[in-house]
C-alpha cells in the first residue's frame, strides 16, 4: 500500500499499465516526491506522469 498522496502504477517501457499478473516497472507518482535531482542530476529518473489527473 503506498503513502498518503502517493500512487504507484506497474507500466511497460512506454509508460503504459501492465494487465494482471504481468511484468513491469514500478512506478511511484505524488504530492510527497521530489520535483527532480538538486542541480538537475539525470532527469531521465523524473518523467512527467501520463496518468496524472491533477497537474
Amino acid at each position: 500500500r503506498p503513502l498518503d498522496n502517493c500512487i504507484v502504477y506497474l507500466v511497460d517501457e512506454n509508460l503504459r499499465p501492465v494487465p494482471l499478473g504481468e511484468v513491469g516497472e514500478l512506478v511511484v507518482a505524488g504530492r510527497n516526491l521530489a520535483a527532480g535531482y538538486v542541480r538537475g542530476r539525470d532527469p531521465h529518473k523524473f518523467v512527467n506522469n501520463p496518468h496524472a489527473i491533477d497537474p
